[in-house]
Protein backbone atom coordinates (compact mmCIF):
# COMPACT_ATOMS: atom_id res chain seq x y z
CA UNK A 1 0.00 0.00 0.00
CA UNK A 2 1.73 3.19 -1.21
CA UNK A 3 2.41 5.76 1.73
CA UNK A 4 2.98 9.18 1.86
CA UNK A 5 6.02 10.44 4.25
CA UNK A 6 5.95 13.85 5.59
CA UNK A 7 9.37 15.43 7.16
CA UNK A 8 9.59 18.49 9.09
CA UNK A 9 12.28 19.72 10.31
CA UNK A 10 11.98 21.09 14.04
CA UNK A 11 11.79 25.16 13.61
CA UNK A 12 14.42 28.24 14.53
CA UNK A 13 15.71 27.33 18.33
CA UNK A 14 17.06 30.07 20.69
CA UNK A 15 20.60 29.35 21.44
CA UNK A 16 20.22 32.27 24.30
CA UNK A 17 18.73 29.57 26.34
CA UNK A 18 20.53 28.74 29.47
CA UNK A 19 19.74 24.82 28.61
CA UNK A 20 22.87 23.57 29.70
CA UNK A 21 22.08 20.28 26.66
CA UNK A 22 21.67 21.20 22.87
CA UNK A 23 18.60 19.02 24.06
CA UNK A 24 16.84 21.12 25.79
CA UNK A 25 16.90 23.97 23.54
CA UNK A 26 13.92 25.72 23.24
CA UNK A 27 12.00 27.56 20.11
CA UNK A 28 12.81 30.92 19.61
CA UNK A 29 10.06 33.08 19.09
CA UNK A 30 10.67 33.15 15.70
CA UNK A 31 10.80 29.70 15.55
CA UNK A 32 7.29 29.39 16.86
CA UNK A 33 5.62 31.87 14.45
CA UNK A 34 7.39 30.02 11.66
CA UNK A 35 5.67 26.25 12.99
CA UNK A 36 2.61 28.43 13.31
CA UNK A 37 2.41 29.25 10.12
CA UNK A 38 3.44 26.12 8.75
CA UNK A 39 0.55 24.38 10.65
CA UNK A 40 -1.90 26.64 9.49
CA UNK A 41 -0.55 26.23 5.64
CA UNK A 42 -1.05 22.67 6.05
CA UNK A 43 -4.28 22.77 7.64
CA UNK A 44 -5.42 25.07 4.59
CA UNK A 45 -4.35 22.64 2.37
CA UNK A 46 -6.07 19.45 4.18
CA UNK A 47 -2.86 18.25 5.05
CA UNK A 48 -3.59 15.82 8.12
CA UNK A 49 -0.99 13.50 9.27
CA UNK A 50 -2.92 10.07 10.48
CA UNK A 51 0.44 9.74 13.01
CA UNK A 52 3.46 11.72 14.08
CA UNK A 53 6.30 10.52 15.00
CA UNK A 54 8.89 13.46 16.87
CA UNK A 55 12.03 13.77 18.34
CA UNK A 56 11.73 14.19 21.92
CA UNK A 57 14.00 17.08 21.90
CA UNK A 58 12.62 20.16 23.42
CA UNK A 59 12.70 22.17 19.82
CA UNK A 60 11.31 19.02 18.71
CA UNK A 61 8.51 19.06 20.39
CA UNK A 62 7.48 22.42 20.87
CA UNK A 63 7.42 22.66 16.81
CA UNK A 64 5.08 19.86 16.43
CA UNK A 65 3.09 21.26 19.18
CA UNK A 66 2.40 24.63 17.28
CA UNK A 67 1.20 22.72 13.98
CA UNK A 68 -0.50 20.12 16.08
CA UNK A 69 -2.55 23.08 17.45
CA UNK A 70 -3.37 24.41 14.21
CA UNK A 71 -4.36 21.53 13.00
CA UNK A 72 -6.64 20.47 15.88
CA UNK A 73 -4.65 16.70 16.06
CA UNK A 74 -6.01 14.56 18.95
CA UNK A 75 -3.14 13.95 21.37
CA UNK A 76 -2.42 10.47 20.62
CA UNK A 77 -1.48 11.48 16.78
CA UNK A 78 2.00 12.22 18.46
CA UNK A 79 4.31 9.74 19.32
CA UNK A 80 8.53 10.61 20.48
CA UNK A 81 10.89 8.04 19.68
CA UNK A 82 14.61 9.07 21.36
CA UNK A 83 15.44 7.28 17.84
CA UNK A 84 15.49 10.64 15.83
CA UNK A 85 17.50 13.01 17.72
CA UNK A 86 20.12 12.86 15.85
CA UNK A 87 19.51 10.33 13.94
CA UNK A 88 21.13 9.04 10.60
CA UNK A 89 18.90 7.97 7.49
CA UNK A 90 19.09 4.71 7.98
CA UNK A 91 17.90 4.91 11.54
CA UNK A 92 15.15 7.00 10.32
CA UNK A 93 14.40 4.28 7.67
CA UNK A 94 14.25 1.75 10.64
CA UNK A 95 11.66 3.24 12.60
CA UNK A 96 9.67 3.69 9.80
CA UNK A 97 10.04 -0.22 8.76
CA UNK A 98 8.94 -0.78 12.37
CA UNK A 99 5.81 1.09 11.24
CA UNK A 100 2.58 -0.88 10.98
CA UNK A 101 1.67 -1.35 6.94
CA UNK A 102 -2.21 0.28 7.51
CA UNK A 103 -0.46 3.74 8.46
CA UNK A 104 -0.61 5.32 5.28
CA UNK A 105 -0.05 8.86 6.10
CA UNK A 106 3.35 9.44 8.41
CA UNK A 107 5.19 12.50 9.75
CA UNK A 108 8.71 12.71 11.45
CA UNK A 109 9.79 15.19 13.21
CA UNK A 110 13.34 15.53 13.81
CA UNK A 111 17.00 17.41 12.89
CA UNK A 112 19.58 17.87 10.55
CA UNK A 113 21.42 16.73 8.82
CA UNK A 114 19.60 13.40 9.55
CA UNK A 115 16.66 14.27 7.52
CA UNK A 116 19.01 16.15 4.69
CA UNK A 117 20.15 13.08 4.21
CA UNK A 118 17.19 11.00 4.28
CA UNK A 119 15.88 12.69 1.89
CA UNK A 120 18.53 12.78 -0.91
CA UNK A 121 18.80 9.15 0.06
CA UNK A 122 14.89 8.49 -0.98
CA UNK A 123 14.73 10.69 -4.10
CA UNK A 124 17.92 11.69 -5.55
CA UNK A 125 20.41 14.55 -5.24
CA UNK A 126 18.32 16.58 -7.90
CA UNK A 127 16.27 18.21 -5.50
CA UNK A 128 15.07 22.32 -5.44
CA UNK A 129 17.61 24.19 -2.88
CA UNK A 130 16.31 27.54 -1.36
CA UNK A 131 17.72 30.77 -2.12
CA UNK A 132 19.98 30.48 0.30
CA UNK A 133 21.24 27.07 -1.29
CA UNK A 134 20.13 24.83 1.65
CA UNK A 135 17.56 21.83 1.47
CA UNK A 136 15.99 21.30 4.96
CA UNK A 137 15.74 24.62 6.28
CA UNK A 138 13.84 25.20 9.88
CA UNK A 139 10.53 24.38 9.50
CA UNK A 140 10.72 23.18 6.32
CA UNK A 141 7.76 20.32 5.24
CA UNK A 142 8.95 17.62 2.75
CA UNK A 143 6.18 15.61 1.22
CA UNK A 144 7.20 12.51 -0.47
CA UNK A 145 5.49 9.42 -1.79
CA UNK A 146 7.27 6.63 -1.14
CA UNK A 147 7.86 3.24 -2.76
CA UNK A 148 9.90 0.24 -2.48
CA UNK A 149 13.05 1.18 -1.85
CA UNK A 150 12.96 4.60 -2.54
CA UNK A 151 10.74 7.96 -3.04
CA UNK A 152 9.27 10.83 -5.12
CA UNK A 153 9.59 14.12 -3.74
CA UNK A 154 5.69 15.71 -4.21
CA UNK A 155 6.44 19.36 -2.78
CA UNK A 156 8.74 21.04 -0.18
CA UNK A 157 7.85 24.42 1.44
CA UNK A 158 9.60 26.62 3.71
CA UNK A 159 8.12 29.01 5.55
CA UNK A 160 9.75 31.67 4.04
CA UNK A 161 7.82 30.54 0.48
CA UNK A 162 4.38 30.69 2.06
CA UNK A 163 2.66 34.09 0.82
CA UNK A 164 -0.95 35.50 0.99
CA UNK A 165 -3.59 37.31 -1.20
CA UNK A 166 -5.14 40.18 -0.76
CA UNK A 167 -8.11 38.18 1.90
CA UNK A 168 -5.42 36.81 4.51
CA UNK A 169 -5.58 33.38 1.76
CA UNK A 170 -2.89 31.20 1.24
CA UNK A 171 -1.49 31.77 -2.52
CA UNK A 172 -0.95 28.39 -4.02
CA UNK A 173 2.70 28.19 -4.88
CA UNK A 174 4.03 24.98 -7.09
CA UNK A 175 7.25 25.22 -4.92
CA UNK A 176 8.98 22.23 -6.82
CA UNK A 177 7.72 22.83 -10.02
CA UNK A 178 8.26 26.18 -9.85
CA UNK A 179 12.61 25.61 -8.61
CA UNK A 180 12.78 22.92 -11.55
CA UNK A 181 11.18 24.98 -14.04
CA UNK A 182 13.79 27.64 -13.37
CA UNK A 183 16.58 25.73 -12.89
CA UNK A 184 17.57 28.19 -9.79
CA UNK A 185 20.75 26.70 -8.16
CA UNK A 186 21.36 23.86 -11.01
CA UNK A 187 25.06 24.53 -12.05
CA UNK A 188 26.49 21.45 -13.43
CA UNK A 189 29.67 20.33 -12.53
CA UNK A 190 31.55 20.63 -16.18
CA UNK A 191 29.81 24.51 -17.23
CA UNK A 192 32.08 27.19 -17.74
CA UNK A 193 33.06 29.08 -14.50
CA UNK A 194 31.32 32.43 -16.22
CA UNK A 195 28.00 30.95 -16.92
CA UNK A 196 28.18 29.02 -13.61
CA UNK A 197 28.47 32.45 -11.49
CA UNK A 198 25.87 34.27 -13.45
CA UNK A 199 23.38 31.47 -12.66
CA UNK A 200 24.13 32.18 -8.83
CA UNK A 201 24.57 35.79 -8.89
CA UNK A 202 20.73 35.54 -10.75
CA UNK A 203 19.33 33.41 -8.31
CA UNK A 204 20.93 35.89 -5.33
CA UNK A 205 19.19 38.95 -7.10
CA UNK A 206 16.05 37.68 -7.60
CA UNK A 207 16.25 36.67 -3.88
CA UNK A 208 16.94 40.42 -2.76
CA UNK A 209 14.68 41.73 -5.79
CA UNK A 210 11.90 39.61 -3.93
CA UNK A 211 12.47 41.06 -0.27
CA UNK A 212 12.40 44.53 -1.63
CA UNK A 213 8.47 45.21 -1.42
CA UNK A 214 8.89 43.82 2.02
CA UNK A 215 11.63 45.99 2.84
CA UNK A 216 10.01 49.27 2.01
CA UNK A 217 6.77 48.17 3.13
CA UNK A 218 8.19 47.26 6.74
CA UNK A 219 6.24 44.56 7.28
CA UNK A 220 8.61 41.91 8.35
CA UNK A 221 12.07 42.35 9.30
CA UNK A 222 13.51 39.51 8.08
CA UNK A 223 13.25 40.36 4.30
CA UNK A 224 15.89 43.17 5.66
CA UNK A 225 17.80 39.68 6.77
CA UNK A 226 17.50 37.79 3.39
CA UNK A 227 18.58 40.56 1.38
CA UNK A 228 21.60 41.69 3.16
CA UNK A 229 22.72 37.65 3.32
CA UNK A 230 22.01 37.82 -1.16
CA UNK A 231 24.35 40.84 -1.09
CA UNK A 232 26.94 38.62 1.08
CA UNK A 233 27.03 36.02 -0.62
CA UNK A 234 27.19 38.07 -3.99
CA UNK A 235 30.33 39.71 -2.50
CA UNK A 236 31.52 36.11 -1.57
CA UNK A 237 32.06 35.04 -5.08
CA UNK A 238 33.30 38.47 -6.28
CA UNK A 239 36.09 38.59 -4.06
CA UNK A 240 36.94 34.78 -3.60
CA UNK A 241 36.10 33.60 -7.24
CA UNK A 242 38.92 35.28 -9.36
CA UNK A 243 39.76 35.54 -12.70
CA UNK A 244 36.85 35.43 -14.10
CA UNK A 245 35.55 38.83 -14.68
CA UNK A 246 37.46 41.85 -15.85
CA UNK A 247 39.19 43.55 -12.66
CA UNK A 248 37.11 46.51 -13.16
CA UNK A 249 33.94 45.13 -13.17
CA UNK A 250 34.56 43.17 -10.18
CA UNK A 251 35.76 46.34 -8.30
CA UNK A 252 32.33 48.37 -9.69
CA UNK A 253 30.38 45.90 -8.07
CA UNK A 254 32.21 44.72 -4.95
CA UNK A 255 32.33 48.70 -3.84
CA UNK A 256 28.80 48.77 -4.78
CA UNK A 257 27.21 46.22 -2.97
CA UNK A 258 29.97 47.05 -0.15
CA UNK A 259 27.98 50.46 0.13
CA UNK A 260 24.46 48.96 0.24
CA UNK A 261 25.57 46.42 3.14
CA UNK A 262 26.83 49.80 4.75
CA UNK A 263 23.15 51.62 4.33
CA UNK A 264 21.42 48.53 5.26
CA UNK A 265 24.03 47.36 8.67
CA UNK A 266 21.76 49.93 11.43
CA UNK A 267 18.77 49.08 10.85
CA UNK A 268 19.27 45.35 10.73
CA UNK A 269 21.41 45.62 13.92
CA UNK A 270 18.43 47.41 15.50
CA UNK A 271 16.03 44.70 14.30
CA UNK A 272 18.57 42.12 16.02
CA UNK A 273 19.37 44.24 18.99
CA UNK A 274 14.91 44.66 19.79
CA UNK A 275 14.36 41.04 19.16
CA UNK A 276 17.50 39.98 21.47
CA UNK A 277 16.50 42.73 24.51
CA UNK A 278 13.74 40.56 25.01
CA UNK A 279 15.52 36.98 25.23
CA UNK A 280 18.19 38.41 27.50
CA UNK A 281 15.67 40.50 29.34
CA UNK A 282 14.12 37.25 30.62
CA UNK A 283 17.26 36.32 32.60
CA UNK A 284 17.44 39.23 34.39
CA UNK A 285 15.27 40.15 37.93
CA UNK A 286 11.10 40.12 37.31
CA UNK A 287 11.70 43.59 38.84
CA UNK A 288 13.74 45.44 36.84
CA UNK A 289 11.93 44.98 33.63
CA UNK A 290 9.89 47.90 33.70
CA UNK A 291 12.90 50.22 34.02
CA UNK A 292 13.95 48.94 30.63
CA UNK A 293 10.35 50.05 29.23
CA UNK A 294 12.19 53.25 28.28
CA UNK A 295 15.17 52.33 26.74
CA UNK A 296 12.99 50.08 24.78
CA UNK A 297 11.29 52.59 23.58
CA UNK A 298 14.31 54.76 22.30
CA UNK A 299 15.63 51.94 20.32
CA UNK A 300 12.09 51.54 18.70
CA UNK A 301 12.55 55.83 17.44
CA UNK A 302 16.00 55.05 16.64
CA UNK A 303 14.88 51.99 14.38
CA UNK A 304 12.32 54.52 12.70
CA UNK A 305 14.92 56.90 11.52
CA UNK A 306 17.31 54.35 10.39
CA UNK A 307 14.23 52.57 8.58
CA UNK A 308 13.70 56.36 6.79
CA UNK A 309 17.37 56.87 5.70
CA UNK A 310 16.98 53.16 4.17
CA UNK A 311 14.00 54.00 2.48
CA UNK A 312 15.81 57.19 1.22
CA UNK A 313 18.76 55.27 -0.22
CA UNK A 314 16.69 52.23 -1.84
CA UNK A 315 14.57 55.43 -3.80
CA UNK A 316 18.63 57.18 -4.67
CA UNK A 317 20.00 57.24 -7.58
CA UNK A 318 23.15 55.74 -6.47
CA UNK A 319 20.79 52.41 -5.75
CA UNK A 320 19.27 52.71 -9.25
CA UNK A 321 22.62 53.04 -11.22
CA UNK A 322 23.45 50.00 -9.57
CA UNK A 323 20.75 48.02 -9.48
CA UNK A 324 20.35 48.76 -13.83
CA UNK A 325 24.29 48.07 -14.23
CA UNK A 326 24.01 44.65 -12.43
CA UNK A 327 21.02 43.77 -15.01
CA UNK A 328 23.00 44.70 -17.74
CA UNK A 329 26.09 42.47 -16.67
CA UNK A 330 24.05 39.42 -15.78
CA UNK A 331 21.85 39.78 -19.06
CA UNK A 332 25.18 40.35 -21.22
CA UNK A 333 26.69 37.21 -23.06
CA UNK A 334 29.94 36.42 -21.31
CA UNK A 335 32.58 37.87 -23.39
CA UNK A 336 35.75 38.07 -21.09
CA UNK A 337 38.42 35.42 -21.99
CA UNK A 338 40.67 35.37 -18.48
CA UNK A 339 42.04 31.94 -16.75
CA UNK A 340 38.84 30.89 -15.40
CA UNK A 341 36.04 32.42 -17.71
CA UNK A 342 36.58 29.15 -19.72
CA UNK A 343 37.16 27.02 -16.87
CA UNK A 344 34.92 24.06 -15.89
CA UNK A 345 33.30 24.97 -12.21
CA UNK A 346 34.30 22.46 -10.46
CA UNK A 347 37.57 22.68 -10.05
CA UNK A 348 37.84 26.46 -9.56
CA UNK A 349 35.24 25.83 -6.98
CA UNK A 350 37.47 23.35 -5.49
CA UNK A 351 40.14 25.48 -6.26
CA UNK A 352 38.19 28.25 -3.92
CA UNK A 353 36.76 26.39 -1.07
CA UNK A 354 40.22 25.04 -0.27
CA UNK A 355 41.83 28.49 -0.46
CA UNK A 356 39.33 29.84 2.19
CA UNK A 357 39.43 26.87 4.41
CA UNK A 358 42.81 27.02 4.76
CA UNK A 359 42.54 30.24 5.77
CA UNK A 360 39.69 29.54 8.21
CA UNK A 361 42.38 26.72 9.76
CA UNK A 362 45.28 29.29 10.07
CA UNK A 363 42.67 31.85 11.77
CA UNK A 364 41.20 29.69 14.25
CA UNK A 365 44.83 28.21 15.09
CA UNK A 366 46.34 31.66 16.02
CA UNK A 367 43.59 32.31 18.70
CA UNK A 368 44.26 32.13 21.85
CA UNK A 369 43.94 33.41 25.80
CA UNK A 370 45.02 37.17 24.83
CA UNK A 371 43.16 37.35 21.09
CA UNK A 372 40.74 40.51 20.67
CA UNK A 373 37.46 40.39 19.92
CA UNK A 374 38.37 41.30 16.64
CA UNK A 375 40.18 38.21 15.81
CA UNK A 376 37.16 35.83 16.50
CA UNK A 377 35.38 38.27 14.14
CA UNK A 378 37.41 38.12 11.46
CA UNK A 379 37.63 34.09 12.01
CA UNK A 380 33.84 34.59 11.61
CA UNK A 381 34.09 36.23 8.55
CA UNK A 382 35.92 33.98 7.43
CA UNK A 383 33.58 30.96 8.43
CA UNK A 384 30.85 32.60 7.26
CA UNK A 385 32.23 32.91 3.44
CA UNK A 386 33.56 29.00 3.46
CA UNK A 387 29.40 28.43 4.16
CA UNK A 388 28.36 30.13 1.68
CA UNK A 389 30.63 29.33 -0.82
CA UNK A 390 29.55 25.61 0.28
CA UNK A 391 26.10 26.52 0.12
CA UNK A 392 26.36 28.07 -3.46
CA UNK A 393 28.51 24.96 -5.25
CA UNK A 394 26.48 22.32 -3.53
CA UNK A 395 24.90 20.53 -6.71
CA UNK A 396 28.59 20.27 -7.64
CA UNK A 397 29.24 17.74 -4.43
CA UNK A 398 28.52 14.91 -2.39
CA UNK A 399 25.69 15.98 -0.90
CA UNK A 400 26.15 13.62 2.40
CA UNK A 401 29.94 14.96 2.56
CA UNK A 402 28.93 18.05 2.62
CA UNK A 403 25.96 18.25 5.09
CA UNK A 404 28.41 16.37 7.49
CA UNK A 405 31.08 19.03 7.18
CA UNK A 406 28.78 21.85 7.40
CA UNK A 407 27.10 20.63 10.30
CA UNK A 408 30.38 20.94 12.14
CA UNK A 409 31.25 24.30 10.88
CA UNK A 410 27.68 25.71 12.07
CA UNK A 411 28.51 24.61 15.40
CA UNK A 412 32.24 26.61 15.05
CA UNK A 413 29.74 29.40 13.25
CA UNK A 414 27.38 29.55 16.15
CA UNK A 415 30.16 29.90 19.02
CA UNK A 416 31.86 32.67 17.15
CA UNK A 417 28.71 33.90 16.31
CA UNK A 418 27.21 34.16 19.66
CA UNK A 419 30.43 35.66 21.51
CA UNK A 420 31.21 38.37 18.48
CA UNK A 421 27.08 39.25 18.73
CA UNK A 422 27.34 40.13 22.41
CA UNK A 423 30.39 41.55 22.10
CA UNK A 424 28.82 43.96 19.66
CA UNK A 425 25.75 44.23 21.52
CA UNK A 426 27.86 45.51 24.81
CA UNK A 427 29.35 47.89 22.92
CA UNK A 428 25.94 49.06 21.59
CA UNK A 429 24.08 49.35 24.83
CA UNK A 430 26.95 51.11 26.10
CA UNK A 431 26.71 53.92 23.44
CA UNK A 432 22.94 53.86 23.39
CA UNK A 433 22.60 54.34 27.12
CA UNK A 434 25.16 57.16 26.46
CA UNK A 435 22.71 58.53 23.72
CA UNK A 436 20.11 58.22 26.05
CA UNK A 437 21.13 60.09 29.03
CA UNK A 438 22.44 63.11 26.44
CA UNK A 439 19.08 62.96 25.07
CA UNK A 440 16.66 62.50 27.26
CA UNK A 441 15.96 62.63 30.97
CA UNK A 442 17.37 58.86 31.65
CA UNK A 443 15.87 57.54 35.49
CA UNK A 444 18.81 56.11 37.82
CA UNK A 445 16.32 52.78 37.41
CA UNK A 446 16.46 52.71 33.77
CA UNK A 447 20.34 53.49 34.02
CA UNK A 448 20.80 51.09 36.28
CA UNK A 449 18.47 47.84 34.16
CA UNK A 450 20.63 49.07 31.24
CA UNK A 451 24.27 48.34 33.72
CA UNK A 452 22.71 44.96 34.65
CA UNK A 453 22.14 43.58 31.02
CA UNK A 454 25.74 44.88 29.88
CA UNK A 455 26.70 42.78 33.04
CA UNK A 456 24.79 39.67 32.16
CA UNK A 457 25.88 40.07 28.57
CA UNK A 458 29.46 40.02 29.85
CA UNK A 459 28.82 36.88 31.96
CA UNK A 460 27.90 35.10 28.92
CA UNK A 461 30.94 36.33 26.63
CA UNK A 462 32.81 34.50 28.88
CA UNK A 463 31.01 31.50 28.32
CA UNK A 464 30.86 31.43 24.47
CA UNK A 465 34.86 32.55 24.88
CA UNK A 466 35.58 29.08 27.47
CA UNK A 467 33.54 26.72 24.73
CA UNK A 468 35.50 27.84 22.25
CA UNK A 469 38.89 25.87 22.28
CA UNK A 470 36.81 22.85 22.60
CA UNK A 471 34.46 23.60 19.80
CA UNK A 472 37.83 24.47 17.03
CA UNK A 473 39.37 21.42 18.41
CA UNK A 474 36.76 19.47 17.08
CA UNK A 475 36.07 21.46 14.04
CA UNK A 476 39.72 21.09 13.04
CA UNK A 477 40.11 17.16 14.30
CA UNK A 478 41.86 14.92 11.51
CA UNK A 479 38.31 12.63 10.68
CA UNK A 480 36.83 16.47 9.61
CA UNK A 481 40.22 17.49 7.61
CA UNK A 482 39.85 14.52 5.98
CA UNK A 483 35.86 14.45 5.54
CA UNK A 484 36.61 17.90 3.82
CA UNK A 485 39.69 17.22 1.75
CA UNK A 486 37.53 14.14 0.18
CA UNK A 487 34.77 16.49 -0.73
CA UNK A 488 36.18 18.62 -2.82
CA UNK A 489 38.68 15.76 -4.25
CA UNK A 490 35.60 13.56 -5.15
Amino acid sequence: MPRTLYLLRHAKSSWDSPAARDFDRPLASRGEKAARLMGNWMEAQGILPKLIVSSPALRAQQTIENVATQLALPPDTIRYDERIYMADPDTLLDLLAELPDDETSIMLVGHNPGLDDLLFQLCGNDLPLSDSGKLMTTATLAIIQLHENSGQLIDIIRPKEIHHDANGDFTAMPHLQHAIATGRNRIQPEQETGVCLKILFRSLYETAQDNEPGILANTDPEHLHDFRVALRKTLSILKRVNDVFPTQTVERFTNGFAWLLTETAPLRDLHVYLQKLADHAAHLPPDILPDLVPFNRFLQQRQDIEYRKLIRQLGSVNYRELIQAWQGFLDEPETATLTNTHRPIKPVASEVLLRTHRKVMKRGKAINETSSPEAFHRLRISCKKLRYLLELFRPLYSAKRLDMFIYSLKALQDTLGDYQDLHVEMTALQSFLSQMQNETDTSEQTTHAILQLIEYLDEQQDRKRQHYDNIFDEFSRTTNESLFEGLVAD
